[in-house]
């Protein structure tokens, strides 16, 4: 018969492996399903080629204290949207 001392001392080294080895698991899942360059989402478009002539209107009406302000604004709704608004406001 084992002395529960040895039989303890084996059950935690099983648990405590059994638990890295699901940790480890776990942190390759994470890295296994990280942002790949190669998928499919695209880096946003830049505001100029966004917005297009909206941009061009407010940037050279000088609405902001700095040309950054508008540039880095983040816009509330769909930026399509405020593209066709503006196009049918000014027609």
């Amino acid at each position: 018969m084992i002395p529960p001392e040895i039989r303890r001392s084996v059950l935690l080294q099983k648990a405590i492996k059994l638990a890295l080895a699901g940790t480890l698991l776990t942190f390759a899942s994470f890295s296994a399903t990280a942002a790949d360059p190669s998928s499919d989402t695209e880096t946003p478009q830049p505001p100029d080629i966004l917005l297009g002539p909206l941009f061009n209107d407010v940037q050279n009406a000088k609405l902001f204290p700095d040309q950054k302000t508008f540039a880095d604004a983040i816009p509330n709704s769909d930026p399509l949207m405020i593209l066709a608004d503006y196009r049918m406001q000014r027609n």
